[in-house]
């Protein structure tokens, strides 16, 4: 499931829907073993006046990769044809049983002399939808007489549950099994962490940022250089105003990485909640400091993402969330899954601890910011915060790394 792309000869869907009929075949390694299409898991809604209750956080992911086709003349490419192959998508989900709708066309708006395209949003708010997305590399992966379309198939806003993952899991491999499709670099797996309609507070927000600048290098062992080194997904610690404002006197031989880290981790701790001269709050500064150094639009997408949630945002109310944005894209179900578990169990438990004992919580950070992933790493901070099935599989999955690695030792 891990490869980067589909082999085998793709199934036509009665074939899937008969496969996940039987009660005895399984979805993944789990203990999901079963999904029925009639379930249907929570999902927000705006107008939900109970959404924020006692009710869990919400998550919403994105899938991104490529769809090969036989192209027919040299503009094949096209709008239209774009559009015919988002309307595949949407048309397999529904026949499947998951509402789902498409971008019909690409909807641009003129920016200075560059051309932005317009956000899709679905109708119907427990739909899938597909959309273009022109981050995906087609021309590298352009080989006359295939052309690639850039695909981007995004969940509703869920309520966190088991039954909202499995129905992420069914889309999952409803893709791999129906569709030969593309992943490369270029390609991503983005997860949304919401808090219904309200969005977060500025101190949750400035709790997780500490979190994840502090244990980024653990977050991004699980991931290829690729996608560390992105501007997409750029680095906070090596790309961000963050690292660029609390180092710039920091130089020469003694210009360490410990010593950056530490130095960020104490900037976004310092930021206040109030607004300054300039009309920013708390949470607009901390965005405007995890966004790249150039500030340009290439680097305005950190791998942890707080636009959303800043004032410059024009964001739908359902879309008041932290996105992470560093994970390389796969349709394996069980790593879609576990990685939207350890997105959302890091949210909820960093912003729980610091809610309980600030000073604990930030004890805990600077006891850790100078640790290496060999000396804490991604399984032990998942540990730390209970998350225990996360933390399993990421050792399974660290311990493969390392035993392949191994292996190409000793045979070259």
């Amino acid at each position: 499931m891990a490869s980067s792309k589909n082999t085998e000869s793709p199934l036509d869907l009665q074939t899937v829907l008969r496969l996940f009929s039987k009660e005895a075949f399984e979805l993944t390694k789990s203990d999901h073993v079963l999904y029925n299409p009639a379930t249907k898991p929570r999902v927000l809604d705006s107008n939900d006046t109970t959404a924020n209750s006692g009710s869990p956080l919400t998550f919403g992911v994105e899938f991104e990769f490529a769809f090969p086709r036989l192209a027919k003349f040299s503009s094949d490419a096209s709008d239209e044809t774009d559009a015919e192959v988002r309307k595949s998508f949407a048309l397999l989900l529904n026949e499947a049983g998951i509402p789902a709708e498409f971008q019909p066309s690409l909807q641009r708006e003129k920016l200075g002399n560059a051309y932005l395209t317009k956000t899709f949003e679905a109708k119907n708010p427990a739909a899938w939808y597909v959309k273009s997305d022109t981050t995906i590399n087609q021309k590298a992966a352009e080989h006359k007489p295939i052309t690639h379309h850039g695909v981007e198939i995004v969940s509703p806003p869920f309520f966190f549950s088991e039954a909202a993952l499995d129905q992420v899991q069914y889309v999952c491999y409803l893709l791999l099994l129906t569709n030969k499709i593309k992943i490369d670099s270029s390609c991503a797996l983005h997860v949304h962490i919401g808090n219904g309609v309200k969005g977060f507070t500025f101190d949750e927000v400035q709790a997780f940022t500490a979190l994840y600048w502090t244990f980024e290098p653990q977050l991004q062992s699980i991931q290829p250089t690729s996608r560390i080194s992105n501007n997409h997904s750029a680095s906070l610690r090596t790309n961000s105003n963050i690292y660029i404002n609390t180092n710039s006197n920091i130089s020469g031989v003694d210009s360490m990485q410990r010593n950056e880290a530490r130095g960020g981790l104490e900037w976004i701790l310092n930021v206040k909640e109030e607004e300054g001269d300039d009309g920013a709050n708390g949470i607009d500064r901390l965005y405007k400091g995890t966004i790249g150094i150039s500030g340009t639009h290439d680097h305005d997408r950190p791998a942890l993402n707080l636009r959303q949630l800043s004032q410059s945002a024009t964001a739908h109310p359902i879309k008041k969330t932290m996105e992470s944005r560093q994970h390389q894209m796969t349709l394996d179900p069980e790593r879609v899954c576990h990685w939207i578990s350890t997105c959302h169990g890091l949210v909820k438990e960093a912003c729980a601890l610091n809610s309980r004992n600030k000073f604990g919580f930030r004890y805990f950070l600077y006891l850790n910011i100078d640790h290496t992933p060999k000396e804490f790493d991604l399984p032990d901070l998942l540990k730390y915060f209970g998350l225990f099935q996360e933390a399993a599989f990421y050792e399974k999955m660290l311990c493969a790394h390392d035993h392949s690695l191994v292996f190409i030792v000793f045979t070259t």
